[in-house]
């Protein structure tokens, strides 16, 4: 009996056969996931809340007029 499903296969082994002569299969665990979205949110709102901080203790006319 064969399946009908594309795509690759497992083999006997459970692992997915490949044309290619490079296969890698990689687990990342959870924890790393969400780890580096973390990481990634707290770099990203305290590199947009520096300047916007100091945006916010300057006047709108200094503001306009600083290059």
């Amino acid at each position: 009996m064969t399946s009908a499903t594309a795509g690759p296969s497992p083999d006997r082994n459970n692992r997915i056969s490949s044309t290619s002569a490079f296969c890698l299969r990689c687990i990342v665990p959870a924890w790393a996931v969400a780890g580096g979205v973390a990481a990634t949110v707290a770099i990203g709102g305290l590199a947009g809340l520096y300047p916007a901080i100091r945006a916010y203790r300057l006047s709108p006319t200094e503001a306009l007029a600083t290059p």
